[in-house]
């Protein structure tokens, strides 16, 4: 299908005000691949393939292979709201299908400074990322305990794509405010997944 996916953790479901921590979170989407073409997007959840409910993404990973070729029903969490679209299935082995296995928690606890030219040389990010770069990680924070590290790129915060140090700051003011997980989602060299913040 073409997908990089991980679990929804309680904190994920909430962030985006899904009631249960169900399904498989959309962290990356190849291009041209079948789930492209439907119009799945990053940060959409997984809840149903071919009329199954999608528990998680060994669930997901599971029924694809058993797909025949021809097209499906894709059930999805999109802006607090269930849509359906329609992909095609090729092969009933998809080796696209990424899984990332984590639950991270914690505040954010980092410095962020804009991706600069000489950021990029620095923490050897490709030429195609975009977003804010983490240059410093407290080592007592709970973001360093959950694996954020100096040199990861913060890509987008909820459905909304980041430039500036700026637009992470009044996220984490409002999440904080409304006592809100922040989802955020990081590029490490190629490597995509959303955490979901706890703010403290």
């Amino acid at each position: 299908m073409g997908v990089q996916i991980q679990p929804v953790s309680p904190e994920v479901a909430a962030s985006l005000d899904l009631e249960e921590a169900k399904g498989a979170l959309v962290a990356r989407v190849m291009p041209k691949s079948p789930a492209a073409q439907a119009g799945v997007e990053v940060g959409d959840v997984i809840l149903g393939l071919d009329g199954k409910a999608v528990a998680g993404p060994d669930d997901l990973v599971n029924m694809i292979k058993e797909m025949a070729k021809g097209s499906a029903a894709l059930r999805i969490w999109r802006n607090g709201t269930e849509q359906t679209l329609t992909t095609q299935f090729e092969t009933a082995d998809d080796e696209k299908m990424v899984k990332l296995e984590s639950e991270p928690k914690g505040k954010l606890g980092v410095k962020i400074a804009t991706l600069t030219d000489e950021a990029r040389s620095h923490y050897e990010v490709a030429d195609g990322a975009s977003g804010v770069v983490i240059v410093d990680v407290q080592s007592d924070s709970p973001a360093f305990k959950h694996g954020l590290r100096a040199g990861d790129i913060i890509e987008r915060i909820g459905p909304t794509e980041v430039s500036e140090p700026q637009q992470v700051i009044d996220a984490v003011e409002k999440a904080s405010a409304e006592q809100r997980p922040l989802l955020v989602l990081i590029d490490r060299q190629g490597a995509k997944q959303f955490f979901a913040l706890k703010i403290t």
